[in-house]
């Protein structure tokens, strides 16, 4: 008794006090030092932080002006008119005084077709390396893989613009991004008066949907139509058609891969035994 009687007289004589990391903030606010620290280092976007964005802004857009304008030249010169740009930078004064031959010779343009002409000859193949032994196999995949999908985006011809920029202007961009619309869509399994069967693919998501009809899906279900769907997640969605292509192979259109795998009137079963070979949880729906 002793002992808390002496600790609550002493709390009652002390003053408040914060923790130890605490401090004292411009509106008597007690924050840690960890949260002092960082008020202090986040910086406020103040008018002179909006003045500075804009003089980059500025000097990027001029920087980008200067490349346009010099593109624009050298694709001039290349369809021999460069005299139309040595003009244009005449005062009219000059141009009427200038009395000098103009001649024009298509060498570039031959050099430039005969250069892209070697580049088309050397189209590049594409293969993937194992950055280790473990890596053996999914390298191997991406090698047959990746030569479908450049195909089915043409490819080449996206080289060949590229390889008339790299000769005509010294340098050529690529850009690589994923189309996930691409095989987004609705595929038809089956279709008759007693229902229809179709796979529905999305990019986060695969959906066999289904529908009876008529006298049968009375008999069965007790209603006419019936509706109803089977679900796979994501990660799922990305494993069948994973396995599909397995199966199949790369060089079928995935809807011709599809109407093969589980078209028909038992395309349902075939489904859900497919699913179910591979370790894909299906999500079964109705109504």
């Amino acid at each position: 008794m002793a002992f808390w009687k002496n600790k609550k007289e002493k709390e009652r004589q002390m003053p408040d006090q914060a923790p130890e990391d605490a401090v004292k903030t411009g509106n008597d606010e007690t924050t840690t030092k960890d949260e002092s620290v960082a008020q202090t280092k986040r910086k406020k976007i103040d008018e002179q932080a909006v003045r500075e964005a804009a003089q980059t802004l500025k000097q990027y857009q001029a920087g980008k002006k200067n490349l346009e304008n010099r593109i624009k030249e050298e694709e001039e010169f290349f369809r021999l008119r460069i005299w139309d740009h040595i003009r244009s930078t005449m005062t009219k004064e000059e141009r009427e005084r200038d009395t000098r031959p103009q001649p024009t010779s298509a060498w570039l343009f031959n050099s430039v077709i005969n250069k892209h002409a070697d580049m088309m000859d050397n189209y590049p193949t594409f293969a993937c390396l194992p950055r280790e032994q473990s890596d053996e196999e999914s390298a191997k995949i991406l090698s047959s893989v990746l030569p479908v999908i450049l195909e089915r985006r043409n490819f080449e011809e996206t080289y060949s613009r590229n390889s008339y920029s790299k000769v005509k202007f010294g340098t050529g961009v690529y850009g690589v991004s994923w189309n996930r619309d691409l095989e987004d869509g609705e595929y038809g399994l089956f279709a008759s008066e007693a229902g229809s069967r179709a796979i529905r693919l999305t990019d986060d998501s695969v959906v066999f949907v289904g529908e009876d009809r008529g006298p049968a899906s009375q008999a069965a279900h007790g209603k006419d139509p019936y509706p109803f769907r089977c679900n796979l997640g994501e990660e799922a969605g990305r494993h069948l058609l994973v396995q599909l292509r397995r199966k199949h192979g790369l060089d079928k259109d995935l809807g011709e891969l599809l109407l093969e795998e589980f078209g028909g009137e038992n395309s349902t079963e075939r489904f859900q035994t497919f699913c179910k070979e591979n370790g894909m949880v299906i999500r079964f729906v109705a109504g």
